[in-house]
């Protein structure tokens, strides 16, 4: 017979694992039981959480963003006419007749158009048309077309491009960083509070120890590890492990993600002790101190006159 005191070594991973949890209070959203500390946890502490992952996030998005577009736009450069063309006060000038595709890659594609035809059809994920009055989004999903500002001025030959392109490349891929890493936390906060009402009902109807404030942070934990999936799927998109159709997937599929780990951490929450149906408080215990000196000064009393009315 194996001693007792002999413990595996999944045994000792799991106390280590525990003793760790103990140690560093709510530190993991990726479980249940690891969500439910979160709800106990300060809102400083989750507030550092959504820092780390929101930073994570807009680097990432950067990162994506200099896998896909640098690539296609610098191989655009000697596709530029080497006369005079630009936008100027809202309006393509180009010359030559016809469309003409500039660069292109499996995710993006950028085409001048000034006729708007369209007889190059959809040569990536998304397609950039340049066209007379305003610049059209192509993709899988549909088209959006967005007028030029009136104001701006940018040349598109071959002589003043590759300098403006230079200066704005780090500004562009620094600028999309920091706008994911202020409007993730902010979106984060909007969901959860639409999150918390649901949370509590559902810790209620389950009868989980969870209070309001309690479930607003733990439906804020929940948003952490669902975040997760579209930043792994902006990974996988841009090294071609998954074409457009997968991308968009995963990131409708992070929304009941974010649900399912809510109701995870919710029943991972400890029991909550209700009275039975009809009682107005729980049946007394019969072997608490209180309900011994109870009945022992309630027989005192009773000794003293038995026959009193």
């Amino acid at each position: 017979m194996p001693d007792p005191e002999i413990k595996t070594p999944l045994a000792r991973l799991s106390g280590l694992w525990a003793r760790l949890g103990d140690g560093l209070g709510a530190w993991q959203p990726l479980t249940g039981p690891g969500l439910a500390r979160f709800a106990d946890a300060s809102f400083p502490r989750l507030i550092l959480f959504q820092i780390l992952l929101a930073a994570w996030f807009g680097l990432l998005l950067a990162w994506t963003y200099g896998r896909l577009v640098p690539p296609v736009v610098q191989a655009a450069l000697p596709a530029l006419p080497e006369s005079e063309a630009g936008i100027h006060a809202g309006i393509l000038h180009w010359p030559g007749p016809g469309p003409k595709l500039l660069a292109s890659s499996p995710q993006l594609a950028l085409v001048c158009d000034a006729g708007g035809s369209g007889e190059l059809g959809l040569n990536g994920d998304l397609q950039v048309e340049l066209r007379r009055d305003e610049i059209l989004l192509r993709g899988l999903l549909g088209s959006l077309a967005v007028p030029y500002p009136p104001d701006l001025d940018l040349p598109l030959d071959q002589a003043s491009a590759p300098a403006i392109w230079g200066a704005w490349r780090l500004p562009l891929r620094a600028a999309l960083a920091t706008a994911a890493m202020l409007l993730l936390p902010l979106t984060w906060w909007v969901l959860a509070a639409l999150y918390c009402l649901p949370a509590w009902c559902w810790g209620w109807l389950w009868a989980r120890d969870l209070p309001p404030g309690g479930a607003l942070r733990i439906a804020l934990a929940a948003l952490l590890p669902a975040s997760l999936i579209p930043g792994l799927a902006l990974v996988a998109y841009a090294t071609l492990w998954i074409r457009a159709p997968g991308l968009v997937l995963l990131w409708v599929l992070h929304l009941p993600a974010g649900w399912l780990w809510l109701g995870w951490g919710i029943l991972s929450r400890p029991r909550q002790n209700r009275p039975p149906a009809g009682s107005a408080r729980p049946p007394p215990n019969p072997f608490s101190p209180e309900e011994r000196r109870a009945r022992a000064t309630s027989g005192k009393r009773g000794a003293k006159n038995p026959f009193g009315t």
